[in-house]
């Protein structure tokens, strides 16, 4: 390049102050001997000599972080746009999230950690949160997908794939970002990992997943990977010097990419990167003649050979969890790459003189330096289960084992630990083992004084050690328990509580006497207990109808509580057809949906709710679900409980909640049935009865039940409310077909009419009585009929014509001795 220059300048002496210009700036600007400290050294003095050479750079704050960005990821090709990390996308520097500025309303960006701020330095307060090195420029929707996610590597399938952002792939655990972009992931990686390496705060980086709240970060390998893959290019060298201006410091690793083998190595070398995720190293006390057991990963890269683990006792080891020795081999499989071991460990104290050990665990295979931790453990007490140590007095101290089932959302400080036999609550506030650190699913040992709060059972007498043995395991399965069955059996268990229902609506608050709520399965009552205000419950809306809960058992004064844990532990029951509900038993809660196809004319409250399997009657006068608000056709969902009134089967038993959803046509066709089918089999649904007469004359009155007849068996028909059209009209004398809903009154199964329409004279009834007015000897018969009706000493001469009541004619036809009156209503 320099000779090139100097060729030129001979030639064009413009030209080559313009190269030259570019020449220049295509190198990063780092200080004259701003590495120096760091020449000649390797492994950690190198990360330590790098660590005080960045350290102490200047600080901004989040808002100066944002000016920065602006002017550290600028578009090249647009300066007045700033890049997009995982998009790519060129987007207005003032496009930004929450901004009053913003001069749209589309996709905004915002700041990425790309060392996830919960991993080491939540508060913005924090020398990490505002370090721009590791800020960059982000889509927002694609911010919060990858949230504070670990960097690997994923299949590169639709399944996996991050949609907003190309070639970026993503699950619930790990986020891969697209090609060229994984080699500035990791080098910002690198530097945070070297600039806080200190007792303030040590980020590391490890070859696992890590979780929320650790100052780690995975995983290494595909990091190191990455750097090696995507190389430092121009983009990096100008936004590290930009950043330099803004905070005085470097990122070593773009200035000298060399830096990261000569650290953490390279993937042309054989590595040996250890797994620990649900392994503790400190085993804590074991009884002599009892034992612990723990396992990790070993993760090998490009081995040369087998990897030899060893150790001393009375830690031993093991590939199975089974066969023991001092020393275990890990084979290799030269056609693999990359591979996995399992290393089981186990302390078994043989004699009981509380000694302390601690013992290193060595890793060695052919061209790699060994990888060496320690453990930890101390000859002690005899390990008790749960179910024992409840029963032992206040105070006395015991030790147990246990996996955390609940408390996280619901208490700072208390958890609840099960371990087959019983559960306890774990309170403990010592400076390294507070229990507000445990997570469900956290396998622990604790060890400490039997103590209770208002009657709830702890292991809370200082000094308690808590020791986590193991990360995200299975959680017991709930127990399924009535409320009745509740008791101190089930203190600090899991259990599932079905078939209930909240006493009250709205909003879930949580912690104090806000968060208690009730809740009951139509007998009993009990305590639904939110712990604490930032619940994942609280505002959420409270179920209208059953529900099934999950929680564990806690205890307050004489009462117990099922607290939850999530808001899945809040599961709404499946609504059940119509016809399942009437085979309940009397009160049951029930959960159905229908169409209401009786409205208000029998009755202010009463409705007939049908599905297409049955009908059933809804009363209810809950203030905030009146059925006297439902009119015909509404499609409704109800939550209530089965009752009876005078024989006829109700959803009446308070509290009751509808919902309306919609109001459709409604098309109902009554059934007909004989006089004698009158009974349980058809009650509430919509029947027709023909060939009846009345035993009564006058007119109808509402609430009074009327006598039909067929001759032989009795049916009775009432007109419920004043407002009925049949009210104040005249009861038919004449033979009349009716129509309505079969209510049950004690014995009695009573037809109740919806309109004018449902009481229909018979159209035959009275030819009779018109030609024996007109002197002639005829009969007719059968009659009354829905048929064929025949007729003797007729007047063939004649014509036979049929008019209904009001005059209008209905049939014509020539004299025959017979009529087919089937087709008339």
């Amino acid at each position: 390049m320099v000779a090139f220059c100097i060729f030129l300048i001979m030639k064009k002496r413009i030209l080559f102050s313009i190269l030259l210009l570019v020449s220049l700036h295509s190198f990063s600007q780092v200080p004259a001997g701003y590495y120096d400290p760091a020449t000649g050294l390797t492994g950690e003095e190198l990360k330590m000599a790098l660590h005080k050479i960045i350290n102490n750079h200047t600080v901004k704050t989040y808002s100066e972080v944002k000016d920065a960005l602006r002017a550290t990821d600028e578009d090249p090709a647009n300066p007045d746009n700033v890049i997009l990390i995982y998009t790519g996308r060129s987007i207005d520097k003032f496009d930004f999230a929450s901004d009053p500025t913003n001069p749209s309303n589309d996709d905004f960006w915002n700041r990425e950690h790309v060392w996830s701020k919960s991993h080491g330095f939540p508060d913005d307060a924090d020398t990490a949160y505002t370090d721009i090195h590791h800020l960059r420029p982000c889509d927002q929707t694609v911010n919060s997908s990858r949230s504070n996610k670990d960097f690997s590597e994923l299949p590169h399938t639709a399944e996996y794939e991050e949609g907003e952002a190309p070639n970026t792939y993503t699950n619930d655990d790990y986020w891969e970002p697209r090609d060229e972009v994984k080699g500035d992931v990791a080098r910002m990686m690198f530097y945070m990992a070297t600039r806080y390496n200190s007792d303030a705060l040590d980020l590391e980086l490890r070859d696992h997943i890590t979780f929320s709240g650790q100052p780690l970060f995975g995983r290494l390998y595909k990091l190191i990977k990455w750097h090696e893959n995507d190389p430092v290019d121009q983009f990096e060298r100008d936004r590290n010097d930009k950043i330099a201006e803004w905070q005085n410091n470097r990122n070593p690793f773009i200035d000298h990419p060399e830096f990261v083998g000569e650290i953490w190595g390279t993937t042309a070398e054989p590595q040996i990167l250890i797994d620990t995720v649900g392994f503790s190293t400190g085993f804590g006390e074991v009884a002599a003649g009892d034992q612990q057991v723990q396992s990790y990963k070993v993760n090998g890269y490009n081995l040369d050979g087998d990897v030899t683990v060893s150790a001393t006792a009375p830690f031993e080891l093991s590939t199975d969890g089974s066969t023991w020795s001092s020393s275990i081999t890990l084979s290799n499989n030269v056609s693999e790459a990359e591979q996995e071991f399992e290393v089981f460990v186990k302390l078994s104290p043989s004699v009981a003189d509380g000694s302390t050990f601690v013992v290193d665990i060595t890793h060695t295979s052919l061209n790699t330096p060994d990888v060496i931790f320690d453990v930890t453990g101390k000859e002690g007490e005899v390990l008790l289960t749960i179910e024992d140590a409840r029963k032992k007095p206040m105070d006395e101290r015991v030790i147990v084992t246990g996996i955390v089932i609940g408390g996280v959302n619901n208490s700072n400080s208390n958890r609840v630990i099960y371990d087959g036999t019983a559960g306890i609550v774990v309170r403990g506030f010592g400076a390294a083992n507070e229990s507000s650190q445990l997570e469900i699913g956290d396998s622990v040992k604790v060890k400490g004084g039997i103590g209770q709060y208002n009657n709830l059972l702890q292991i809370s007498g200082e000094p308690v050690y808590i020791n986590v043995l193991k990360q995200n395991v299975e959680i017991p399965t709930a127990q399924n328990l009535e409320i009745d069955q509740i008791n101190e059996d089930a203190e600090s268990e899991l259990v599932i509580i079905n078939n209930v229902w909240f006493n009250t609506t709205g909003q879930f608050q949580g912690g104090g006497s806000e968060g208690n709520y009730t809740i009951t399965d139509g007998e009993n009552t009990f305590i639904f207990r939110l712990g604490s205000d930032t619940h994942p419950l609280v505002g959420a809306d409270i179920p209208t109808g059953i529900v099934n809960i999950t929680g564990y058992i806690g205890q307050f004064g004489s009462d117990y509580q099922i607290s939850p844990r999530y808001m899945e532990d809040v599961t709404n029951q499946s609504i059940i057809s119509i016809a399942e509900a009437r085979e309940k038993p009397i009160g049951s809660p029930v959960y159905v949906s229908g169409v209401v196809v009786d409205a208000q004319n029998n009755s202010v409250d009463n409705r007939i709710v049908y599905d297409g399997t049955a009908f059933i009657e809804l009363r209810s006068q809950s203030s905030d679900s009146k059925s006297s608000d439902l009119v015909q056709g509404d499609s409704i969902v109800v939550f209530g409980s089965i009752n009876e009134y005078l024989g006829q089967l109700q959803i009446s038993s308070e509290p009751i909640k509808l919902t309306t959803i919609s109001n459709v046509d409604v098309d109902l066709n009554a059934e007909e049935v004989e006089i004698t089918e009158l009974g349980e089999a058809f009650e509430s649904h919509l029947v027709t009865v023909s060939d009846l007469t009345f035993t009564s004359t006058g007119v109808f009155e509402a609430g009074v039940e009327y006598s039909l007849t067929d001759g032989t068996n009795e049916a009775y028909f009432e007109v419920g409310l004043e407002i009925h059209p049949l009210s104040g009209k005249e009861i038919p004398s004449s033979t009349v077909s009716v129509t309505g809903f079969l209510k049950q009154s004690g014995d009695d199964y009573i037809i109740m009419p919806r309109s004018d329409d449902d009481l229909k004279v018979s159209a035959v009834t009275s030819l009779a009585d018109v030609y024996s007015d007109r002197g002639d000897e005829v009969t007719f018969y059968p009659n009354p009929t829905r048929g064929v009706i025949k007729i003797a000493g007729f007047n063939k001469s004649k014509k036979i014509a049929v008019y209904n009541l009001f005059g209008e004619l209905v049939f014509k036809a020539k004299a025959s001795d017979q009529i087919d009156i089937s087709s008339l209503s």
